[in-house]
């Protein structure tokens, strides 16, 4: 049996962006983006928006439609990170890495893991990690602008911090929305994190104007 090919991986690796899809937690929702052809999809277990009985689900439904799969786990931990790729993922995603010790860790269990900005220099000395993830949502917190996640200073710390991931000849990856995808494409990053529900919200602002113009 051929081996599922990782579309993140592929594409990185031609230089092209990709774009992850998150918030859905509901099998039959990751098919319905099939005529999109997206390229991957996050499954929030860390807030629990993906139930962890539900996660194999998930990852069967991105499979059916060519996505790649990625499992957010609450932590650098090596049972949870063991559990996620059980059950499908082909990318583990891990929150609160704050050490080279533990990026060493997620490496060991799983080989790849986007990473947050704190301890960056000595965490991109470790190896066999595909993305280096900047996070603007507890950043903007930690910066005294709780959901201003596109505030000028938070983008100014997450800019320097891509800029340092790829300075070292790294992928850099954040979120981009609707309304920073310009920005966020000119920081030099190549993985975009996308909330399946902005879009959801954009289709219906742009179906009512097309309503209102056949009045």
């Amino acid at each position: 049996m051929e081996i599922r090919k990782n579309r993140i991986k592929q594409r990185l690796r031609d230089g092209k962006h990709v774009i992850a899809i998150e918030n859905l937690n509901n099998p039959d929702l990751v098919e319905q983006f099939a005529p999109n052809d997206p390229h991957c999809f996050w499954f929030e277990g860390e807030h629990f928006i993906a139930n962890p009985s539900n996660i194999g689900d998930l990852t069967r439904a991105s499979d059916l439609i060519n996505a790649t799969s990625i499992v957010r786990v609450p932590r650098p931990e090596y049972q949870l990170i063991y559990h996620a790729l059980d059950l499908g993922a082909q990318g583990i995603a891990v929150p609160h890495v704050k050490s080279k010790e533990d990026a060493e860790l997620v490496v060991r269990a799983s080989k790849f893991a986007p990473l947050g900005q704190r301890g960056i220099d000595s965490i991109l000395e470790v190896n066999n990690i595909d993305v280096f993830f900047v996070g603007p949502g507890d950043l903007s917190q930690e910066l005294g602008h709780i959901g201003e996640q596109n505030h000028p200073e938070v983008n100014k710390v997450v800019q320097n911090t891509i800029n340092r991931i790829t300075n070292k000849d790294r992928t850099a990856g954040t979120v981009a929305n609707i309304n920073s995808y310009e920005w966020a494409m000119q920081t030099g990053a190549s993985f975009f994190l996308s909330g399946a529900l902005d879009w959801i919200n954009q289709g219906f602002i742009e179906f009512n104007q097309y309503l209102n113009k056949l009045k």
